[in-house]
């Protein structure tokens, strides 16, 4: 199960640090948050299944 998701973990990473490296604007702040928000979501379900509670 990890496996499958850890590079969409890492491509949200890239994703937020290349919008924090662009520019400081409200929009580029909401498009950084929602990768991190993947981020979080995608480690929490991986968390989840390897705890055996899904």
């Amino acid at each position: 199960m990890t496996d499958a998701l850890a590079p969409w973990v890492l491509y949200a990473r890239i994703a937020q640090s290349t919008i924090h490296l662009l520019q400081v604007r409200p929009q580029l702040i909401w498009l950084r948050f929602a990768a991190f928000l993947t981020q979080f979501a995608l480690i929490a379900w991986m968390a989840v299944r390897l705890l055996g509670w899904a």
